[in-house]
């Protein structure tokens, strides 16, 4: 499966409410975006986070890893991503 290289930027979007519902966005972008904003994908709940990942077939270690830095961090950047052709739809309206 060839898919399109790339990073995803994972933000939580409500970080300083610690008692609230993670919201999550996630940013998709590859070498060939210019600038300008970004379309994302929502995600309400670390859970639907996690599987979302595991959708992309991300280990657990890895996703765990990640989710323990977003409590941590606003944000987070995963490098060298590639996305086929599906998954990559939500992020290029």
């Amino acid at each position: 499966m060839q898919g399109t290289e790339g990073s995803l930027e994972i933000v939580h979007q409500n970080y300083e409410e610690r008692n609230a519902t993670p919201k999550y966005k996630v940013m998709f972008s590859h070498a060939r975006m210019i600038g300008g904003a970004q379309p994302g994908k929502d995600f309400i709940g670390m859970k639907a986070l996690e599987s979302y990942l595991a959708e992309l077939d991300f280990s657990d270690e890895n996703i765990k890893q990640w989710m323990l830095q977003l409590k941590g961090k606003s944000s987070i950047s995963i490098p060298h991503v590639s996305l086929d052709a599906e998954h990559l739809l939500p992020f290029s309206k």
